[in-house]
């Protein structure tokens, strides 16, 4: 199954151009970004939690917000801005999370 669903986005992402296309760069850039956080705090996985917290930080001051994204918690809200400085290590049994604290509006 997962085969056909990649290849039916693959088709969609191809037929988009203009501003569908640039929004979907934006948005998945956007996204990209945030969610890889989650790997690069793997090596601190056994880390202390100011030591995640630190990493966690470094890793959202890089975090670019485009104009018009949003984050699939609030797809009716635009993400202003993002408490780069708010982050906190969540932690399960097998990863390490970060919580992404967001300014967001409603859309226009």
């Amino acid at each position: 199954m997962k085969p056909e669903l990649d290849r039916l986005v693959d088709m969609i992402v191809e037929s988009l151009s203009g501003d569908a296309q640039d929004f979907y760069n934006r948005e998945f850039s956007f996204f990209d970004e945030v969610t890889s956080i989650s790997g690069k705090l793997k090596p601190f996985i056994k880390a202390s939690k100011p030591e995640k917290k630190a990493k966690i930080d470094e890793e959202m001051a890089k975090i670019k917000v485009d104009p018009g994204v949003y984050l699939p918690s609030n797809p009716d809200g635009v993400v202003v801005d993002i408490n780069r400085k708010s982050g906190r290590p969540l932690q399960s049994h097998a990863k390490v999370r970060p919580s992404l604290p967001a300014c967001s509006r409603p859309r226009a």
